[in-house]
């Protein structure tokens, strides 16, 4: 019967699987045809991550080390880049498709711990049910969906794993499960080079937990003796703990480096485990004091010298929100004080842990129960991303509660639980841990209820089965129990149930997300880069924002400042070059920067650009600036492009905060105005232009070309409305030099009203002319602004005040057809070169020489 019970647990885990990878192949069958999002046949990856270790795959066989900075090789990142290197060589297959496909198949391997979970603890079903839970669990599935190639395929499976292991360990006290998750524990890094706190933590907890059990046991009057509790606990400790002393020697980049010292670890805790079997009767005798000592050593070194506790503080410290220090903590010698990448990035903002329910965003105007239980946010809260809804986040809490109260080892799982709550502060990346324990502990429940009944009638000293479990030795006593049979069949049903229930919203959201999941980059966009590969040589440098520096990598296979993978303070130099009004200066950061970078630090440490910049010692960032600004001081000895997208425009305010910042201090200047809108038309024989967002049709702002005015549409009034503020000595826009009155006839009158009547305005126009205007005959009244200036750079149309006014400082309007966009600006925005080259097209031909355009973005080369 055991093979039965086998074929039960592969069955289950095939079909969990196959759930997982078809809900995560509908990204592919939904863009099969939207050749945007293919370059050459092949779907393009759909994170930024995804880039850097495909390049590892594509290009790192074939580089030299150091011949691109920083660039990874196949080995420096583990079981990801071998398992995908191998791939494409026994398949047959381009890296594109590696990078698409092997999350949709490895994305599944989450069924089979958690299907062997259940089936430990006497229930395939459980396990079935919790699988398909936790494999489209939104967040995991978010993390793993197709084109998602990055160590978050493994930052789960081997934990889950791992927790597996402990649990079979503890329950059956079978040193052969005690083993295999000590090797997990040990090798985790080694296929999620973050996940060092993860083991430690898993670990430490399971020792922890065996020594309160053993203690327990060895007091409770009905214990068997000679107890093995305590010898095994040792073992435990002792194993556990040279697993974790060594684990940061399975670091994939430690080992690329220097295999030496895991090889030697492993050996280590292979050789201890050979000892202690071969002497096993003699070190599990009660009098023997051998694995006590040494267990408690190994775990007093472990915690004193081997820095966990450290690792799992540092990690927390980084996603916490910062606080400034204390005079007594500052540096003696001044450092520049850069943005920290970590508070741009979206998954490492603080995540609400429920839905914030906005009844004025519904259809109707009022929320269902089941909106406001079953999700309505679309995966933004801890909620949604760890069991898909509010309801079922807080089942699976209860569940998990439930289960520890019943199998109190359980308690070991708790880290993910933690790792889950602490994405309420440090970012919803970290949801990804709590998917499984939450889904098991959500499906539990049926289960649970039953096995508490039966433990209740036992105390009663009712006749009741051993275990709820369903075992074909078990059936024919259970069949003399018939209720028994029944509540136990029942609560597999609800097992199912339950879990056909809650996935539904997770299944929504996944497919949401297939529909609306975009690329890092569209096809356009690969074909500047391209253009790039074609009109440069290895060696020549790419300036561009982070975010696109390993797609640069891969398709350009050139170099770059900061990627990803490096997420450095030379961002700084990037974010300078697109906000300084000077072309000079942007020529001279990107030329002094890239040859800096390439030829390494000063102190020969290691590559940043930024190092050798600036020294606050020796002159304030300002007058290195100024300095740099007028004399460049290398030679050139590569090319050098720009990679600049459209998109980039999105992110002046992220640009602003990284390069106009007091850097001795870390204070941002005031941001400049800079409103961006997707939609613009211009209409009334084209002296208007009617600005918006593009959703729904309504616009927000009207220019006046003929008067050069900039109205507000947003926050009209009633003119009976705007009488009554003023006639109470208030001003209904306190903010803007004009008013505007759009008349019944559509007119447009721009001015301020000089006189208050009891049916109208008496307005003083903008030409000095006095009208009156009854209420009657106006719609609304609109504070309104004067403009500088409006450009159409497409049609080479510039309207501008005269005479002084073009000297001052004012508002700038720009509507361009490509980009598609409008922009309402002031002087410092306006003089930038992201608004001047990107938006405006003008680019100084004395520093740069426009190589490449499109629809998505602009290339261009500086000039030696």
């Amino acid at each position: 019967m055991r093979v039965f019970s086998w074929v039960a647990v592969v069955v289950a885990i095939v079909a969990a699987w196959w759930l997982s990878a078809h809900m995560r192949s509908e990204w592919c069958r939904v863009n099969a045809q939207t050749e945007q999002l293919q370059w050459e046949g092949k779907l393009l990856p759909t994170t930024h991550d995804s880039y850097f270790f495909a390049s590892a795959i594509k290009h790192g066989p074939n580089l030299e080390r150091g011949e691109i900075p920083m660039h990874p090789q196949v080995e420096d990142y583990g079981t990801l880049t071998i398992f995908g290197r191998w791939g494409a060589d026994l398949f047959g297959v381009s890296t594109d498709e590696v990078v698409t496909y092997m999350p949709v198949i490895f994305g599944g391997l989450i069924a089979i711990p958690v299907v062997l979970i259940g089936r430990e603890y006497g229930s395939i079903t459980w396990g079935f049910g919790a699988a398909c839970m936790a494999g489209m669990g939104y967040s995991y599935f978010n993390r793993t969906i197709a084109g998602y190639f990055d160590t978050d395929l493994f930052s789960v499976f081997l934990p889950a794993l791992a927790l597996y292991c402990l649990l079979a360990a503890h329950r059956r006290q079978c040193r052969g499960f005690l083993l295999a998750g000590t090797l997990a524990l040990f090798g985790f890094l080694f296929t999620y080079p973050s996940g060092g706190p993860i083991s430690i933590a898993l670990g430490l907890g399971f020792v922890g937990f065996r020594a309160v059990w053993s203690t327990w046991h060895h007091n409770s009057p009905n214990r068997e003796k000679p107890s093995p509790d305590w010898a095994f606990t040792a073992e435990c400790a002792l194993l556990i703990s040279v697993g974790l002393f060594c684990c940061n020697y399975t670091n994939p980049n430690l080992v690329a480096f220097n295999p030496v010292p895991a090889i030697v670890s492993l050996f280590v805790i292979l050789t201890i485990f050979g000892v202690i079997t071969w002497y096993r009767e003699t070190l599990y005798n009660e009098q023997s004091k051998i694995l006590f000592g040494t267990g408690a050593a190994a775990l007093i070194i472990m915690l004193s010298f081997g820095g966990p506790l450290q690792q799992v503080w540092n990690k927390t410290l980084q996603y916490l929100p910062t606080t400034s220090a204390s005079a007594s903590t500052k540096p003696a010698k001044p450092t520049p004080q850069y943005m920290n990448v970590i508070k741009t990035v979206v998954e490492a903002k603080k995540l609400p842990f429920f839905p914030h329910i906005d009844e004025a965003a519904a259809p109707d105007g009022k929320l269902s129960s089941s909106n406001t239980l079953l999700g309505y946010q679309h995966g933004h809260t801890v909620a949604e991303r760890v069991s898909g809804s509010t309801l079922g986040f807080i089942l699976a809490i209860a569940g998990y509660i439930l289960l520890v109260i019943i199998y109190p080892e359980f308690i070991i799982a708790l880290p993910f639980i933690g790792i889950g709550i602490f994405s309420h502060w440090g970012g919803h990346r970290f949801t990804v841990h709590m998917v499984p324990i939450a889904a098991i502990g959500l499906v539990f429940l049926p289960l649970g209820i039953a096995e508490l009944t039966r433990r209740y009638f036992a105390m009663a000293k009712a006749p009741v089965p051993e275990s709820i479990s369903l075992q074909t030795s078990t059936l024919p006593a259970l069949r003399e129990k018939g209720q028994w049979l029944t509540g136990l069949i029942s609560a597999r049903v609800g097992v199912l149930l339950l879990a056909a229930l809650f996935i539904m919203p997770n299944i929504n959201l996944a497919l949401e997300r297939s529909k609306s999941l975009q690329t890092v980059l569209e096809k356009d966009e690969i074909e500047l880069i391209d253009t790039i590969r074609q009109q440069s040589k290895p060696g020549d440098y790419v300036h561009t924002w982070w975010d696109w520096g390993t797609a640069v990598w891969y398709h350009a296979k050139r170099n770059v400042l900061t990627h990803p993978g490096n997420q450095s303070s030379d961002t700084y130099v990037c974010a300078k070059m697109l906000m300084t009004p000077s072309p000079k200066l942007a020529a001279h950061l990107a030329r002094t920067s890239v040859e800096y970078y390439h030829h390494g630090d000063p102190d020969g440490t290691g590559h940043l650009a930024v190092k050798s910049l600036f020294n606050l010692e020796q002159a304030t960032a300002e007058e290195s600036l100024k300095e740099l600004e007028a004399h460049l001081p290398v030679k050139p000895t590569r090319d050098v492009f720009l990679f600049y997208p459209y998109r980039l425009i999105s992110f002046y305010q992220v640009l602003h905060q990284f390069s106009e910042r007091n850097l001795a201090t870390g204070e941002i200047r005031p941001m400049p105005q800079f409103v961006r809108l997707n939609s613009w038309q211009r209409k009334g024989n084209g002296n208007a232009i009617f600005m918006g967002t593009g959703r729904g049709g309504k616009s927000m702002y009207f220019v006046d070309l003929p008067q050069l005015t900039l109205t507000d549409l947003r926050r009209g009034i009633p003119p009976q409305q705007y009488n009554q503020i003023a006639r109470a000595n208030k001003n209904p826009f306190p903010n803007s030099a004009l008013v505007s009155f759009h008349a019944t006839t559509q007119q447009w009158l721009h001015g301020k009203p000089t006189q208050l009547t009891s049916d109208g305005f008496v307005i003083k126009l903008m030409n000095g002319k006095n009208v009156s205007i009854r209420f009657n005959q106006i719609q609304r009244v609109y504070p309104t602004h004067l403009i500088k200036q409006v450009d159409l750079p497409n049609r080479q149309e510039t309207h501008t005040v005269k005479g002084a006014k073009a000297k001052q400082p004012g508002l700038h309007v720009i509507c361009s057809q490509n980009p598609p966009l409008a922009l309402i600006v002031d002087d410092t925005a306006y003089q930038s070169q992201l608004v001047q080259m990107l938006v405006l097209n003008k680019t100084n031909p004395e520093y740069f020489e426009k190589v490449s355009e499109n629809a998505t973005g602009r290339v261009y080369k500086l000039k030696k």
